[in-house]
């Protein structure tokens, strides 16, 4: 506990929000932690508090790893918890004073802090539930004011937040998936604006939604879900867009498209040309990239499996994934540490037979979405 000669002259949430986020910057433990400490203490006494001061906290710590071992060792972890909570308490207050931004990134925040899970103690979960509850409400009544990165990081938020499924108030559960529909509308309206993170992020939110789930979701709420994922597919595949995705945006693309079963009899043939398509595009864009990790790895050979792999991109795809495997591996075993994931590299050894590869040192033919073929005995495909 800090002595009063110890305190900063602060005076308001605002300096003890920006103060904390360059001791962040710096990674200044120690001045992490007397901030913290001293904003707790302090916290009743100061100016009314915004709610961008709430957001921009939530921010910051969400890049702290709050629940980690250094953390845990310096006992910090209820110390944030505690901050985290009389934020929330204050967040409930002010919920109608979000914007767009604050919505986003207050949920982005809570979605890595396993608020539904055990890290958290006696009320302490309920008012961070509250607050997403209370933030769906105010994001509900103001999503024409979001744009295409509040749109895939909310998303992205909700589709890592238990509230689909559990009903945290009377009638929630429907007020989310009212949320999650005017962010598509929204989405759609503005579709032209997504780059290609925010692309790869709406694709693997929207999967985890399980859209296609007739008891979920009435046949219109699919049709626009679906027309939302079209339209960034054809998005994805403009060259300047195309040009900008990465290993694990193309891992997340992939993944998410064989999770929807994107060549099954939900989809029509139009809509399943131009998801095919970004396929061949991203194998042809992936086959020039390095730098994925095993889990990316290991969700490209699983989607590959899917797809008919005999077309020279797949197959130099694959061969290039075999060499970053190689690659993780040797410089693992030079120091002197097994594969960092067992449950990864299992998988991959077990897909890799069944998947064709090539050395791309020559030209290959180029992919259309019409040589890409359904592999899964399970789909039942149109057309």
């Amino acid at each position: 506990m800090q002595s009063a000669s110890d305190f900063s002259n602060f005076e308001t949430h605002e300096e003890f929000s920006k103060q904390l986020r360059d001791a962040s910057l710096q990674n200044n433990l120690k001045k992490i932690k007397n901030l913290v400490g001293e904003w707790i203490q302090r916290f009743d006494s100061l100016d009314a508090i915004k709610a961008v001061n709430v957001s921009g906290t939530f921010n910051t710590l969400s890049k702290l790893g709050i629940f980690l071992k250094i953390w845990q060792e310096k006992d910090q972890s209820n110390l944030f918890k505690n901050l985290i909570v009389k934020l929330a308490e204050k967040g409930n207050e002010i919920s109608k004073k979000f914007n767009s931004q604050a919505i986003a990134n207050t949920l982005n925040a809570l979605s890595k802090w396993d608020v539904f899970g055990n890290k958290w103690n006696g009320d302490q979960p309920k008012k961070l539930k509250d607050l997403i509850i209370k933030l769906v409400e105010q994001g509900n009544q103001t999503t024409d004011k979001f744009n295409s990165q509040e749109i895939a990081n909310t998303l992205n938020a909700l589709s890592k937040l238990d509230v689909l499924d559990t009903e945290i108030k009377q009638g929630s559960k429907e007020e989310v998936k009212s949320f999650i529909v005017k962010l598509i509308d929204q989405g759609i309206q503005s579709s032209t604006q997504f780059n290609s993170q925010e692309i790869a992020n709406t694709f693997d939110a929207l999967y985890k939604f399980n859209i296609l789930d007739d008891k979920k979701w009435a046949k219109d709420k699919q049709n626009k879900i679906k027309l939302l994922i079209v339209q960034l597919a054809k998005k994805g595949q403009e060259q300047e867009v195309l040009e900008n995705f990465n290993s694990q945006g193309i891992a997340n693309i992939l993944n998410a498209f064989s999770e929807l079963n994107i060549l099954g009899d939900k989809w029509t043939n139009n809509e399943q040309e131009e998801l095919k398509s970004l396929i061949s595009q991203l194998a042809k864009r992936g086959s020039g990239i390095e730098g994925c990790n095993l889990k990316g790895i290991a969700k490209i050979y699983s989607a590959l499996l899917k797809w008919s792999n005999d077309d020279d991109e797949f197959k130099s795809l694959t061969y290039k994934l075999e060499k970053q495997v190689q690659a993780i591996a040797q410089k693992q075993n030079e120091e002197g540490n097994i594969l960092d994931n067992i449950r990864f590299t299992s998988q991959i050894i077990t897909d890799l037979p069944n998947l064709k590869s090539k050395e791309d040192n020559q030209p290959g033919t180029a992919l259309s979405g019409a040589t890409i073929s359904d592999q899964s005995p399970k789909a039942k495909t149109q057309g």
